[in-house]
């Protein structure tokens, strides 16, 4: 791994908004040896395309222009891109309300009158009502893939939880259902590669203990 994560390093320190990029290596790679495969060479600077291609561009904004109940969505990718005064323009041009996820509160004024809020199971009635009732949803975040896989998989879950609730007793399953703090802390460190801090651990810590604390008081 550690000939592509240099690679992968290089490549982000000079594209994008080019800036220093830390590598943290473990000690002990300095000490082992092995038969790696080196990747292949990156393409030369200035030669990858930065943006969408036009024929996509063109689409995008007949798309819009032909929606009904347009709305967008903000996700952590406005808030890492420093985009707010790009997006704020956007859409005071467009006229498009903005909803948000939790990490992309903020990017646009939460004073606006078209910022909805963010969406969600604890979010504002207003963002979910546009969410729900909109018939084209612009994802302006960097893994609008991903996003949408998540939201299957929290639908899902959410289900999930309605069939456990109608059978099982409630408190428990409510308690094993924020079991989804720990999943989520693990996906956002490993696939993410977001930083796993002291908050983090010590709300996994709270809800395996409480947890136990459940399986051993029942």
């Amino acid at each position: 791994m550690l000939p592509l994560a240099l690679r992968q390093a290089a490549s982000l320190m000079v594209s994008g908004r080019p800036g220093p990029v830390n590598v943290d290596v473990p000690f002990n790679v300095f000490q082992e040896e092995d038969e790696v495969e080196l990747p292949p060479p990156a393409p030369p600077l200035h030669t990858r395309r930065g943006g969408a291609a036009p024929e996509e561009i063109a689409a995008a904004v007949a798309m819009i222009r032909t929606a009904k109940q347009p709305v967008l969505f903000v996700g952590h990718g406005v808030t890492l891109s420093e985009a707010g005064r790009e997006l704020t323009e956007l859409v005071h041009r467009s006229g498009i309300p903005v909803i948000a996820s939790p990490n992309g509160m903020g990017c646009l004024d939460m004073a606006d009158a078209l910022s909805l809020g963010f969406i969600g199971r604890n979010g504002a009635y207003p963002a979910n009502e546009a969410g729900r009732r909109a018939d084209l949803v612009i994802y302006a975040r960097r893994h609008g893939a991903v996003g949408l896989f998540a939201g299957a998989v929290s639908v899902a879950g959410f289900l999930a939880y309605l069939v456990a609730a109608r059978s099982l007793p409630l408190g428990p399953v409510s308690a094993l259902r924020e079991t989804s703090v720990i999943f989520g802390a693990v996906l956002g460190t490993l696939v993410l590669k977001e930083g796993f801090g002291p908050r983090r651990i010590a709300a996994a810590v709270l809800v395996t203990v409480g947890i136990v604390l459940l399986a051993v008081l029942r």
